[in-house]
């Protein structure tokens, strides 16, 4: 998913770039996208957890579904994983020549 939403913007960081914005400045821009993904999907999903977690009850062996620090642990892998695939998949993206994007895109 996070390819495809730098895939979809390539020509958005080609001009980015050749309006003389650094690599690193296109990569914080894709990171920090993926940031308000994480963002948004954790204030949606927490929530949701507790309200569904009598359902969830019986799927849980030996952890409560409204334990705090593995809600906390698997918010934070995710999180984590989101972030690192934004940053592996705009690292690329930002390498490559604005001149070469904008005629590709």
């Amino acid at each position: 998913m996070v390819s495809g939403m730098v895939v979809q913007r390539r020509g958005e960081l080609a001009l980015r770039l050749a309006l003389g914005a650094t690599h690193q400045q296109v990569i914080y821009a894709v990171v920090s996208d993926g940031a308000r993904m994480v963002a948004t999907g954790a204030l949606i999903s927490i929530p949701g957890i507790y309200l569904v977690g009598r359902a969830l009850s019986g799927l849980l062996i030996e952890v409560s579904p409204f334990d705090v620090l593995t809600l906390a642990a698997v918010t934070l892998g995710v999180a984590g994983v989101t972030l690192l695939a934004c940053y592996v998949a705009a690292k690329p993206a930002a390498a490559i020549a604005p001149e070469r994007l904008l005629r590709d895109a």
